[in-house]
């Protein structure tokens, strides 16, 4: 387990030694873009549980979220057969707009493959969300840069989960072009470890962790943009 505050990526506040202690998110990488969230008070959100013959690899048990997020109706998205217990799940139209769910108000904003043809097929939903005072932004498998529309709706971010991977996906300059629009503090990029590893290359601020799990808090989250590497579960 790595806590940002304590992996010398600098804090973007001071907390004093006898206030109270931080709020933290721990944030656990599952593999390829499936990530488990858990709010110091115990929530927790899962994003897209992955099919084994999807992604080479079995999607780990025993696993009981409160909220589950799916952003497209593909295999290495959609497992919901792997959990243990029955969560509230947003996908499709049902997860489009604002939502809320134990407590935590989440807003689903659809992108497309081709945005000239808003074909439900095409569809990936992008997730925000807030815990602990941390502004998460989920990308899912999303494709094309941003609309105006879209990035209004996204709003402001904190951390943004985007994937790296080769085309015709999400290319390098698209991506460039999506992080330049939502400018997130953190970036934590999903996919496979040696397409992470080249994509990071270009960037100044790389912070690779000896594990798949971080603790973030929104007192820590450091002043300048830095991309966040989880080693791979």
């Amino acid at each position: 387990m790595s806590c940002l505050a304590l992996a010398g990526c600098g804090g973007g506040g001071q907390v004093s030694p006898n206030g109270p202690r931080p709020r933290q998110v721990r944030v656990d990488w599952l593999g390829h873009e499936s990530f488990l969230f858990t709010a110091s008070l115990g929530t927790k959100i899962l994003t897209n549980p992955y099919e084994a013959g999807a992604t080479g690899r079995s999607f780990p048990s025993g696993l009981r979220p409160h909220i589950l997020l799916i952003s497209s109706e593909e295999p290495e998205a959609n497992n919901v057969d792997a959990l243990d217990n029955s969560p509230t799940i947003f996908r499709g139209a049902v997860a489009l707009g604002p939502n809320s769910a134990n407590g935590i108000r989440i807003r689903g904003i659809p992108t497309y493959k081709n945005p000239e043809k808003e074909e439900v097929s095409g569809m990936n939903v992008v997730f925000c969300w807030t815990l602990d005072g941390v502004r998460f932004c989920f990308a899912g498998n999303i494709a094309n840069p941003l609309s105006t529309s879209e990035l209004v709706r996204i709003g402001q971010v904190d951390v943004l989960l985007l994937p790296v991977g080769v085309p015709p996906r999400l290319t390098d300059s698209a991506r460039e072009i999506i992080i330049s629009q939502v400018r997130p503090r953190v970036i934590i990029p999903m996919g496979r470890a040696a397409e992470i590893s080249g994509w990071t290359a270009g960037f100044t601020n790389v912070h690779r962790l000896p594990g798949s799990s971080v603790l973030l808090s929104r007192e820590a989250l450091p002043l300048d943009q830095t991309v966040l590497v989880l080693a791979a579960p």
